[in-house]
């Protein structure tokens, strides 16, 4: 038993050390950030609701805007210029987005969960979600 213990946990260790968690709430926000130009970010949270580590857009921290499923789109006065959607249905989500920003949105990139998201997911499906995030440009 203990040369099982010590060869699953070396294994998870090394994969775990190599990889970050909570990928998708992250490198959707940095790849925003990056490119410098923000102005305005809406986070839609259509399949699950968590807090947004907005400190990740860095200073000066554009306008940001989160909305659930359920909420009404409302973003008068804010001009926002990238949506990160976390949805079941992208596709139907975008149309719906574009249509209450009245803009067209343009898929940037889609960010994948992290090894150690997909890992913790398949041992702790219920409480360790793994989403896509998909961050799109208006126009």
């Amino acid at each position: 038993m203990w040369w099982y213990f010590w060869i699953v946990n070396g294994a998870l260790l090394l994969v775990l050390t190599l990889s970050f968690a909570k990928k998708d709430r992250v490198a959707p926000l940095l790849f925003v950030y990056h490119r410098h130009d923000a102005t305005g970010v809406l986070v839609a949270q259509y399949n699950e609701s968590f807090g947004v580590p907005e400190y990740y857009l860095g200073k000066p921290q554009p306008a940001l805007v989160v909305v659930g499923r359920e909420q009404e789109v409302q973003v008068s006065g804010v001009p926002i210029n990238y949506v990160i959607l976390y949805s079941d249905t992208p596709e139907a989500d975008r149309v719906f987005l574009a249509g209450a920003l009245r803009r067209n949105l343009t898929l940037l990139t889609t960010i994948t969960p992290s090894l150690a998201d997909r890992l913790a997911h398949a041992i702790n499906p219920r409480h360790n979600k793994a989403h896509i995030a998909f961050v799109y440009t208006t126009s």
